[in-house]
């Protein structure tokens, strides 16, 4: 009886020794937990009556959060740099001019009620918040203000992704065209490129993401929030942002040449690792 009992135990024991082996090895395989934070646009509050916060005279704007800077200088007409925003703007398909001032506003073209006026009021960020962040560059502005984000002194991280969408006025040039200017056809497109830089300065990578693409034969414009993968940018101090567009898009609807021109991006939910 006593060598039968024995026996159980011992079975159990063996057991319970096999499961936390078990249990011990997939830990041992799992990578640790990473710390990711959102920049998300959401601690600035604007003044009454404003949708953003562009200087109001010449100088610079700056707006900070989770150690990251945001610069946006106004000189004169001429704007650069990243402004944040939480106007949205949702055209219709054909005739509708939504003019300059909606540069500052992203653009709605999903139905969420079927009431444009007020599906413009919602959802406007990426996730579902009111703010996100609009990026601009002016040929006209001195050379070397193009919009970024700096992270403080000394300090890089590695972002994970982002989120972009059209402002208004690019959706509308590129869907509809802007008067006498016609819109996109057949060789056409726009893209954005996110440029990674470490703490000397070094170029670590660049990704590129199409806003708008009438090549081979597509016919896509960007209308809703869209994540970009920035991971194999690694370890940057700052992230840069410049353009890229067919000549016919440069020539009727942007400041500049076909090298140097006017561009906007929306932006929004920039996610990295935190360490």
């Amino acid at each position: 009886m006593i060598i039968q009992i024995n026996s159980v135990m011992t079975k159990r024991v063996l057991a319970l020794l096999s499961v936390f082996g078990v249990v011990l090895a997939s830990c041992g395989k799992q990578e640790p937990s990473q710390n990711y934070r959102s920049i998300s646009f959401d601690n600035h509050s604007f003044k009454v009556g404003k949708n953003n916060n562009a200087p109001t005279a010449n100088g610079d704007s700056t707006y900070t959060e989770f150690g990251a800077t945001f610069a946006v200088n106004y000189y004169y007409s001429y704007l650069s740099g990243v402004m944040l925003s939480d106007g949205a703007v949702k055209p219709d398909l054909e005739g509708e001019f939504v003019g300059y001032p909606d540069d500052v506003k992203g653009v709605i073209n999903t139905a969420i009620t079927g009431d444009k006026d007020y599906d413009a009021t919602l959802l406007n960020g990426a996730a579902g918040t009111s703010a996100y962040s609009v990026w601009f560059y002016d040929p006209m502005m001195h050379e070397g203000q193009h919009p970024a984000l700096v992270f403080e002194k000394g300090v890089s991280h590695k972002i994970q992704s982002l989120y972009v969408n059209n402002t208004a006025r690019n959706w509308q040039r590129m869907h509809i065209g802007f008067y006498s200017k016609p819109g996109f056809v057949e060789g056409d497109f726009f893209e954005v490129s996110f440029i990674g830089y470490d703490i000397d300065g070094k170029k670590t990578g660049e990704q590129i993401i199409a806003l708008g693409d009438y090549r081979g034969g597509k016919t896509f414009v960007m209308d809703r929030w869209t994540e970009v993968d920035l991971s194999l940018l690694g370890d940057i101090h700052e992230l840069r942002v410049d353009a890229a567009a067919s000549e016919n898009f440069v020539k009727n609807h942007c400041f500049g040449s076909a090298d140097n021109f006017s561009f906007a991006v929306c932006v929004d939910e920039i996610k990295f690792q935190a360490e």
